[in-house]
Formats: C-alpha cells, structure tokens, sequence
C-alpha cells in the first residue's frame, strides 16, 4: 500500500472528530460507521490520483491535493481530491484502445470529455493499464448517493456531475482544459450524524 494511503484514516478520524457545528451552533458529531465510509472513498480516489493518473516514466512529481471542509451554509461535508495527471479522458481511451466495441462506440457517437468521464464512472476497467482497475469511480458514486450527496467530476475539457447531485460547481468555465482531474465528493452532514 502506498504509504500516504495508510495516513488517511487518520486525518478524516481527526478532521471528522472536531467539533463540528450547525448554523444554528448545535454540536455535530459523525459517527465512526460513517467516517470508515467516508475514508474508504477517499482512499479509493487518493489511489487512482496516486497510482493511475501518471503514466510510469512520467519525469516530473505527481501530485495530488486533499481538501475537506465543512460548508455551514450549506450543511454538507465537501471533500475534494485532485490531482495533475493525464486525465479520465486520455486514460480511458488508453485504456480501451485495443477494444473493437469500445472503437465502434466512439465512431457511432459523438464523443468528447463529458461523455468519456461518464462512461469512466459507468465502466469497470476504466482507467490506466495497470492491474488493479475496478470499478473504483462507480463505487464511490453509490457510496456517495448513499447517503443523499453527490459526486461531481472535472478532468480534461469533461465535467461529470451525478445524478441528484445539489451542484456545488467550482469556478471553472467547460471550455477551458483542466490539467488532471478534480472529483468533487458532496454529502449532506444530516446523513452522516
């Protein structure tokens, strides 16, 4: 296991373990069910910026960035990971570049970046060549649904926003190319008290 992946469940346990407030300041507290759900997600996208997003004779520091947050405005849990890498979209299709169905898909379709991220949280094997690929993305999503959020994902020209999902949108406009990938996790603290 990667070693910073070991010191995730510390850090949610201690941010989830502050004192939490409503608007209304009245104490919150996560329970520790719900804080092991938490951190798996976040492992599970800290792991694909970690181990999939670079290519492996990549020169330069892969890098990532783990946000949380409590939004009191809108009661919600905000946790965000991003990171610098190839991309959802150029992965998956390096991805299924050897796929004859994949092909005829795209030839038949209009494809761009949004529908590439979609088919990405939608598919298993969505990812790299590397062994391990799941269906990491899709996981999260229902993991995230789950509990009444919502899952939100920039990556390349690409914006994949789940179904359901309240938006909290960053200041990005679509038609400008993010280098990476940023995935936006949103979860109502009502559920997770």
């Amino acid at each position: 296991m990667t070693p910073i992946l070991t010191r995730i469940p510390i850090c949610v346990y201690e941010f989830c373990s502050e004192k939490l407030e409503d608007k209304e300041g009245n104490d919150l507290t996560i329970s520790k069910d719900n804080i092991k759900k938490i951190e798996a997600s976040i492992k599970e996208m800290i792991g694909n910026a970690v181990e999939h997003a670079y290519p492996e004779n990549y020169k330069y520091d892969k890098q990532w960035v783990l946000f949380a947050q409590y939004n009191h405005d809108r009661n919600e849990f905000v946790i965000i990971i991003s990171d610098s890498g190839l991309s959802i979209p150029i992965t998956f299709v390096s991805y299924h570049k050897e796929d004859p169905d994949f092909k005829e898909r795209i030839k038949s379709s209009l494809i761009n970046d949004t529908r590439l991220v979609k088919m990405a949280v939608q598919e298993s094997g969505s990812g790299t060549d590397k062994g391990g690929r799941g269906n990491g993305l899709s996981w999260v999503e229902e993991s995230v649904q789950e509990y009444g959020g919502g899952l939100v994902i920039y990556s390349k020209n690409g914006c994949y926003i789940s179904e359901g999902t309240t938006v909290f949108i960053l200041p990005i406009k679509l038609s400008e190319r993010i280098n990476g990938t940023i995935v936006n996790i949103l979860l109502p603290l009502d559920s997770l008290i």
